[in-house]
């Protein structure tokens, strides 16, 4: 009966996964970064390449003060003083170095450790992935106090792991991920995290955007990442990004993944308000002129 029970509230959960996909394709591409939306990013003619350590962009977002929001809780991201809000724009200052600012409480912790609906790495198929991690890296140990070490060992291990990247797939819950080895972004973000639970180690799914350097220009993507809880400080694990460790990235996070329930697709509305529709990369003396 239980097993029913589950298989019927899966079926739900796809309903939903299949609802935010719609809205989540309102703009596809493919790349080989197994990323899920190209999102429109244009330079100021006085801006150059290579790009510093930090950059100055005007987002144009649905909902600036949400976002805003959720930006509060890193450092190495600011808003300026100069906003448009009634134009939906933030005025944003990005550090290629983003760190959460948030203490997480024990129960918090608790949480990000706990076996969910999607994040199931109880089931047979994740644990499986997790034997053949622990074959691998058989002198790692996971805990909430573990080794920057180990998240890095997450990060090669699923970017391996997951050996067809795709596009087709939504949210896909980690026990579906571990058997089929595909996905986009997501896939990759749920999977690490069930892997780095069953180590007791607590890991969660950022949601946002990723802005990426590349030789012949800079392009921004929807994007999903984890932070683990590793040397007391929520550490940056991003999977689908590792072969793409070489270029120069800035993450701007939209959306914490708390809701691993049922309800989950229906969150990531949250994260959809909170996507950018635009972003403008400037120039410091624009940025310093807009404030003044």
């Amino acid at each position: 009966m239980k097993y029913k029970v589950l298989k019927a509230s899966k079926t739900l959960w796809a309903f939903f996964t299949i609802l935010s996909g719609l809205l989540l394709s309102h703009v596809s591409y493919a790349q080989s970064s197994p990323t899920f939306a190209l999102i429109p990013l244009t330079m100021d003619e006085d801006v150059s390449l290579p790009l510093d350590e930090k950059i100055w962009v005007d987002v144009k977002v649905y909902a600036p003060n949400a976002a805003g929001a959720v930006l509060s809780h890193w450092r190495g991201v600011a808003l300026s003083q100069h906003q448009q809000l009634q134009n939906s724009v933030l005025s944003i200052t990005l550090n290629e170095t983003l760190e959460s600012a948030s203490e997480p409480t024990s129960d918090m912790l608790a949480n990000y450790k706990a076996n969910t609906f999607v994040i199931d790495f109880e089931e047979k198929a994740v644990q499986t992935v997790v034997e053949a991690f622990l074959n691998e890296y058989s002198n790692e140990q996971g805990n909430e106090n573990g080794n920057t070490r180990v998240g890095d060992n997450i990060e090669t291990f699923i970017a391996s792991y997951i050996s067809e990247p795709s596009y087709v797939h939504n949210f896909s819950f980690a026990s579906t991920v571990a058997k089929s080895r595909s996905g986009d972004c997501t896939e990759y973000s749920v999977l690490a995290a069930a892997l780095a639970r069953a180590l007791a180690i607590p890991a969660r799914v950022i949601v946002g955007t990723v802005i990426v350097e590349y030789e012949s220009g800079v392009e921004a993507y929807g994007h999903a990442w984890n932070e683990m809880w590793l040397d007391g400080r929520w550490y940056r694990v991003d999977a689908a990004m590792h072969d793409a460790k070489v270029l120069k990235k800035f993450y701007l996070p939209a959306h914490i993944m708390d809701n691993e329930g049922i309800g989950y697709s229906v969150d990531l509305t949250k994260a959809i308000l909170n996507m950018p529709e635009q972003i403008t990369v400037r120039s410091e003396r624009e940025q310093i002129d807009a404030d003044n």
